[in-house]
């Protein structure tokens, strides 16, 4: 793969002032371990959406799935503001060609499964994904995106890393002259880690790849991308 891996990033987590209180997050451990190696995308939904820094602390309400967001003291709704603006952000993410994504948990904006919905019905609380992070994997759905405290596990940063790589190689391919030859390589290179997912995930993609024969290479390429 050519060129640095780019990776989005909560601007926090960089040292970036702009969270509610007007401090930072930056997470030295998991900087040490990838700064000089991946070029870093910052981003902070709720600063760039256009709220100010300090600012009035958020809560996501209602539906976990599909929840609003308002302020804690004043209860003024902030979703369509932070939803425009992510829609937007996301498409310009996509054009920029970023290969993973680091969130920061506990945001109402960038949590991936740590984010706190407060519910009017028992039980009062629930996790769930904040605004910008739902609408980024909604998009991007190949795109990893991982919490910064599970990224501390080497394990799972380890997993992370080869799932940037994946996709990197991923893109390249699909920039390039489609054959099916060229996606038997690809595959055949990546088995161990397509594997990882589970057998039956793998045999479900190598029946894709015997039935190139059958189908355009267009139609090739979709059907796997979607098990990617």
């Amino acid at each position: 793969m050519t060129g640095r891996i780019r990776l989005g990033i909560s601007a926090c987590l960089l040292g970036r002032k702009v969270r509610y209180d007007g401090g930072h997050k930056r997470d030295g451990l998991l900087l040490g371990a990838l700064q000089g190696h991946v070029e870093f995308v910052p981003v902070c939904p709720e600063a760039e959406c256009g709220l100010s820094v300090p600012r009035e602390p958020m809560d996501l309400v209602g539906d976990p799935d599909a929840p609003c967001l308002v302020g804690k003291n004043s209860g003024a709704d902030r979703t369509s503001l932070l939803r425009a603006w992510s829609e937007k952000r996301v498409r310009r993410l996509e054009r920029e060609g970023i290969q993973g994504f680091i969130v920061k948990s506990k945001s109402p904006s960038c949590g991936l499964r740590s984010a706190i919905v407060r519910r009017p019905e028992r039980p009062p609380l629930r996790t769930g994904r904040g605004i910008f992070t739902g609408i980024l994997m909604q998009r991007l759905p190949l795109l990893p995106v991982e919490e910064e405290v599970r990224l501390h596990r080497p394990d799972v940063l380890e997993n992370f890393i080869d799932a940037v790589f994946t996709l990197g190689r991923w893109q390249e391919l699909l920039r390039s002259r489609r054959s099916k030859r060229a996606l038997v390589r690809f595959h055949e290179r990546h088995e161990l880690l397509l594997l990882a997912h589970g057998e039956r995930h793998l045999r479900a993609m190598e029946r894709i790849l015997a039935s190139g024969g059958e189908v355009t290479a267009a139609e090739l390429y979709a059907r796997y991308g979607l098990l990617l």
